[in-house]
Formats: C-alpha cells, structure tokens, sequence
C-alpha cells in the first residue's frame, strides 16, 4: 500500500492539482481520500472560548469585589475599635 499526504487549498473544488507527481503509471486506479476541517468547528470552538473567557472574567470581577470588599473590613478595623480594645489589652 502506498500513502502520500499533501495539504493543498482548493482553487477548483473539482480539481485537485498536486505539487508532486505520484509514483504510478497512467491508468492506475487509486483511492482518493479528502478530508477538511469543517468551518463550523472553528465557530464552535470560538463560541465555547469565548463563554470560558466571559466567564472567568466574571469570576475575576467577582473576586476582585470580594477582594475590596475584605480590604474595606480590614481597613475599617484597623482604623477602628478593633485596634483599639487590642491596644487596650497590651
């Protein structure tokens, strides 16, 4: 069995030009095989990394949320009663 790969793009979608001969005499019956990747995968796969980005951009803002929302306790704290009553105990 001989196998011969080549990756062309398609002027003619009812010619298929190859950059090399094959090794075969004229008349030779052989198996064409064409195989090519299907658009609709790449708008699939755009669609599934673009919910993965949106929603690690919402996990991002809603940490980044609970972040400020930790500095602000903290803050509050330290500039409050909280160091106070520790100064106290000192």
């Amino acid at each position: 069995m001989y196998v011969y790969k080549e990756i062309i793009i398609l002027d003619d979608p009812q010619q298929i030009n190859l950059n090399h001969p094959l090794p075969f005499l004229k008349g030779k019956q052989v198996e064409i095989l064409v195989i090519a990747e299907d658009e609709t995968d790449y708008v699939l796969q755009n669609k599934v990394l673009m919910q993965q980005i949106n929603l690690s951009e919402q996990t991002h803002r809603q940490q980044t949320v609970e972040d400020l929302e930790d500095a602000k306790i903290i803050q509050e704290r330290a500039n409050g009663p909280f160091i106070e009553v520790c100064l106290e105990t000192l």
